[in-house]
């Protein structure tokens, strides 16, 4: 990874485009997230975000739904006639609930980044500035879209192609679950959260990058403590 060579956020001249920032977080992410510290915008990117979001539900999105009903053991005690309304009416439900959760994901992992920098690093980023470096991260998902959405609908079932979760057979499973989180897209989303957090504060980039891979840890502990409890 780079390290800081353009000083502190708010010294760049000159806002990158949205062109630029998108293909520049992607190959040259400490320079871009520098340029998005300094000149923070979170519109564009979550708007392309939603919009991907609801392109992929549409192809995807029975399967999505079928495979929770399986999961959740509801799918075995379905008539035919159920599973068409489910899958009917849970279409609107998920993309209602997708319009709101995906920027209130966004604004959690904000504010998280900026607990996080602030508080216990001691850093000296803005909310404004986390939101951005937020959701210019989660422009990773435009990727992740076009690769795991044809996998998808060839396969059938609603796993990500480039994760371990082949390792595991039973989706209702604790290892399942570890499994589907070891992800690359996940992976890289986290480390462009950790460049961010670095360029938004004057870091060294390795130190964001332990950061955000140290809370993506945590989570994943909790996550799997809550599983095993109520499993």
């Amino acid at each position: 990874m780079q390290n800081s060579t353009a000083g502190k956020p708010g010294e760049s001249p000159v806002r990158d485009g949205f062109v630029q920032r998108f293909f520049g977080v992607l190959t040259s992410p400490r320079a871009s997230f520098e340029n998005i510290a300094a000149h923070p915008t979170w519109l564009a990117p979550l708007l392309v975000i939603l919009v991907v979001s609801l392109i992929s539900f549409y192809f995807i999105g029975d399967i999505i739904i079928q495979g929770g009903l399986e999961q959740s053991g509801q799918l075995e005690q379905m008539s035919a006639d159920d599973v068409a309304n489910a899958l009917k009416y849970g279409k609107w439900f998920a993309i209602v609930t997708m319009l709101v959760s995906i920027p209130l994901t966004y604004v959690v992992i904000a504010g998280i980044l900026l607990f996080v920098g602030n508080v216990i690093m001691g850093g000296e980023s803005s909310f404004k500035a986390m939101l951005a470096v937020s959701a210019w991260a989660g422009i990773v998902t435009v990727i992740a879209a076009v690769i795991n959405v044809p996998f998808i609908m060839q396969k059938g079932v609603f796993q990500s192609a480039t994760s371990l979760v082949f390792l595991a057979d039973d989706p209702k499973s604790l290892m399942y679950f570890f499994f589907s989180q070891i992800d690359l897209f996940t992976i890289w989303t986290t480390i462009l959260y950790g460049i961010g957090l670095a360029a938004a504060n004057a870091w060294e980039s390795s130190k964001g990058i332990t950061v955000t891979l140290g809370l993506w840890v945590f989570y994943l502990v909790v996550m799997l403590g809550i599983k095993a409890i109520t499993a």
